[in-house]
Parts: structure tokens; sequence; C-alpha cells
């Protein structure tokens, strides 16, 4: 996402300048961003901007609300230290973004949110998510829908999502198994540790 942003400047038009008062310590050109809680899962806890990314938009700017929580990978404090400021309400962001689908109760009307809306292929768990972004008069910037020239997606997730997956679905079988009374090699942590290993080695 932070890529994509940052070739091509055109994007950056979608933050308005604000309405609301300012506080006189922040130094800003009027361009609000809001990183919203992640609440589709109790398990999500990726963040769709890291630190080291909003500290270089309020270096250009621009003013970085982020929704408190205990759960995201980046602690609130390296946020606060990098300029944000940790607020609830965001409702004075034009753009807010995200990782997954946001819930129908949290989307505010006449706003622009980005996050991956799993709807591109009609998926029928979430048409009533779709048919409250047009109610509401909100646009929607897909992450799947980014591409370049070739068409190829610039945001997408990596082999590490697939690794993690897998991690998970084995650790997953291995309770399952256990709960109808079968012990199995998947409940053997050491059987991570190579991929655990492998993980640390790419980062």
């Amino acid at each position: 996402m932070w890529r994509f942003t940052r070739e091509n400047k055109h994007f950056s038009s979608y933050v308005y300048k604000a309405r609301s008062r300012v506080p006189q310590r922040w130094k800003s050109s009027g361009k609000v961003l809001a990183v919203r809680r992640e609440d589709a899962s109790v398990w999500e806890r990726r963040a769709p901007i890291a630190p080291h990314h909003v500290k270089q938009l309020t270096k250009e700017g621009v003013k970085v609300l982020v929704q408190p929580s205990n759960r995201r990978a980046y602690p609130m404090q390296a946020y606060i230290s990098a300029g944000a400021i940790i607020q609830e309400d965001i409702s004075e962001a034009p753009v807010i973004i995200g990782v997954k689908q946001v819930p129908i109760d949290s989307l505010l009307p006449n706003k622009t949110y980005c996050f991956f809306s799993h709807t591109i292929k009609a998926q029928e768990a979430n048409m009533p998510m779709l048919d409250c972004i047009l109610e509401r008069n909100i646009r929607l910037i897909d992450y799947e829908k980014l591409v370049d020239s070739k068409g190829q997606r610039v945001v997408a997730f990596g082999k590490f999502a697939g690794v993690a997956g897998i991690i998970n679905i084995l650790h997953g079988l291995g309770l399952r198994l256990l709960a109808l009374g079968h012990h199995t090699p998947f409940m053997v942590t050491k059987i991570y540790l190579s991929l655990l290993k492998t993980l640390k080695h790419e980062f």
C-alpha cells in the first residue's frame, strides 16, 4: 500500500482539507488520514501502514489519526513517537485506511475507504457491506484492484502469508484431532521451528 501511494502522487489528492480545528501544536497542511482499528477478526494484528510511514507522512504535513488497539502488531507508542494522534473518533479524516473489510455499523458516510473488501468476486457474505457503501455515498478503493501498467496487483500478500496460513491450518488440525483423541505430530511446536527460522532470516 505504501509503495503504491509513494509512486502515485495523485493518490494524495484524496486526502482533502479537514474542516475541524487543528490544535496549535500541530503543524499540518490541512490533510488528514486515519488508520482504523481492525475488528473483522480478534486474531487480526496487521496494520495498513507502519510507524515509519506515519513519520514520513507527518513530515510532509499530513495529520495522521490512529484508532487505539492493543492487538496491532505495532504498539501505540510507536505511532505516537512517529507523530500520530491516537484517538477513537476518526470522523475528521476524509480518507480512512485499513486492512480487512469494515463492519457495516462502523462505515462513516461520505468518506473514502481503502481496504480489502472481498467483494470483487461478488462474495455473498460481503454484499450487505457493499450495499451499505453505495447507500452512504462512500468511495471504496479496494487494494485488490490497484494494478500496474501490466495489470499486476501492486498491493498483495506475500508468500509468507501463505506460510503463516499453512502453520495455522496444521496446528488447528492438530487441535481438532487431539479433541477426538488422536495425538499427531501437528501438536509438536518444534515442527514449525524451521519455518519460523526461515521467516526471521528473510525479514
